[in-house]
């Protein structure tokens, strides 16, 4: 093509068309990154939610809330020592169990709380976390609502005392009628 000549009427045409093609893929490029990303995001939260699903159907088979007889009667000194047991802490270091309180629940119209206060002697730290362990793997509907651990004898024992509190809410009122 000479200078001066005309440009052909094809290249006038495709050269614009090319453009509007090129900026119509970059924005359609721009939106499946924005979409990718929205996707990723949404599918985050879909697997957060499913894991917090799963902890709670878990939880719910592991521990009852409330127990249905009108007043707990599980022997909480036989409780103490099987969950002494299990966390492989000898029974010795159970010093006693003694009851704190019975009350009704703020908010219910028949849930009561009767909580227990338990005394174990001369605990490792180790021993009072495989203790509160075995006591959650019991599945039992009294809580630990308190624990209080002091030395046991000067600041160089590795020896403590602690005292656990428990609470099972039950249905009924403290004379045990409904």
């Amino acid at each position: 093509m000479s200078p001066g000549a005309a440009i052909p009427r094809t290249t006038l045409l495709v050269a614009p068309a090319a453009l509007v093609a090129a900026l119509a893929l970059s924005l359609q490029g721009q939106r499946l990154r924005a979409a990718t990303h929205d996707s990723e995001s949404a599918r985050a939260r879909i697997e957060s939610l499913a894991d917090d699903a799963r902890a709670v159907l878990r939880l719910r088979d592991t521990a009852a809330t409330a127990s249905e007889d009108e007043r707990p009667t599980a022997d909480v000194i036989a409780l103490v020592n099987r969950v002494l047991t299990a966390a492989g802490v000898p029974t010795s270091r159970f010093q006693g169990c003694s009851p704190e309180g019975d009350a009704a629940v703020p908010g219910s119209s028949d849930l009561r709380r009767q909580s227990v206060r338990i005394a174990l002697k001369d605990m490792a730290v180790a021993d009072v976390g495989a203790f509160l362990a075995a006591w959650r793997d019991e599945g039992t509907v009294w809580t630990p609502t308190a624990v209080e651990i002091n030395h046991a004898g000067d600041e160089r024992s590795q020896a403590y005392d602690a005292q656990v509190v428990l609470a099972a809410a039950y249905h009924g009122d403290p004379g045990g009628r409904r």
